[in-house]
């Protein structure tokens, strides 16, 4: 499990392993959204989230 803190002005930092499985490099966007059951699921922009 990874985890991270968020401080008091709202930015975190991704987990270099997270980073890595989604194969994220700086510049790149990540979408947030939000399941049925209310657990937020964190995707690179543009990845449909069925992948």
């Amino acid at each position: 499990m990874s985890i991270s803190t968020v401080p008091s002005t709202g930015q975190t930092t991704i987990p270099k392993d997270i980073r890595k499985r989604l194969n994220l490099h700086p510049g790149d966007r990540l979408e947030f959204v939000i399941d049925e059951d209310g657990r937020v699921v964190i995707l690179p922009s543009g990845l449909d989230a069925a992948e």
